[in-house]
């Protein structure tokens, strides 16, 4: 399975050996790497992947903001969607490893350390058909922040939950069921704080 991992930066990427290296282990041969830049992105970090590009047997691919400039110029309407500074950015890659024939698609943001071993593994069920459990809520939006304990006992939320969601009341537990379906999408969840 051709995998493409993609994030954004505007720091050097280090923790992104660790992702080469795992894969690297693990045996998954057909992986690339692919790092969008933003205007505050220093110099090293070209520098960095370039480097690693040089160490080990994958293709890692840098998109500093001029190269980012050329390959959206084909899509106008799309760039005025992706503003500099922002994670959305990220999509400039997401959008490439598709286009260079990635069945699958991971994204990381490059301050996530690897918590287990064989990374990529864990999310080659995207694309299968499983027996799973699920979960609904009457409301139509799960916080899945809600399943995890804050220790001062606040509510907070994941990255993407809707804003005009969060006034809605929490519905207690949500139903589960089991269902047979295709996975089309995996989203990782934090194991522990490093604050």
């Amino acid at each position: 399975m051709r995998t493409a991992i993609v994030t954004t930066t505007i720091n050097v990427p280090t923790l992104l050996e660790y992702y080469i290296q795992d894969a690297l282990a693990f045996g998954h041969r057909e992986v690339s790497f692919i790092i969008v830049a933003d205007r505050k992105t220093p110099v090293a970090a070209k520098e960095f992947c370039n480097d690693l590009g040089g160490r080990y047997p994958y293709e890692i691919l840098f998109l500093g903001v001029d190269d980012q400039e050329r390959y959206l110029s084909s899509y106008p309407e799309l760039a005025i969607h992706l503003p500099y500074d922002s994670i959305q950015r990220r999509n400039i890659g997401i959008l490439m490893a598709y286009q260079r024939g990635a069945d699958l698609v991971i994204t990381i943001d490059d301050d996530n350390f690897l918590a287990e071993p064989d990374f990529v593994r864990r999310h080659m069920l995207v694309g299968q058909t499983l027996e799973i459990e699920t979960y609904n809520s009457p409301s139509g939006w799960i916080n899945v922040c809600d399943f995890v304990t804050e220790e001062r006992g606040f509510r907070f939320y994941h990255r993407g939950f809707p804003l005009e969601a969060r006034s809605l009341s929490p519905d207690g537990h949500p139903t589960v069921s089991t269902l047979k379906g295709r996975v089309v999408a995996n989203a990782g969840f934090w194991l522990a704080s490093r604050i």
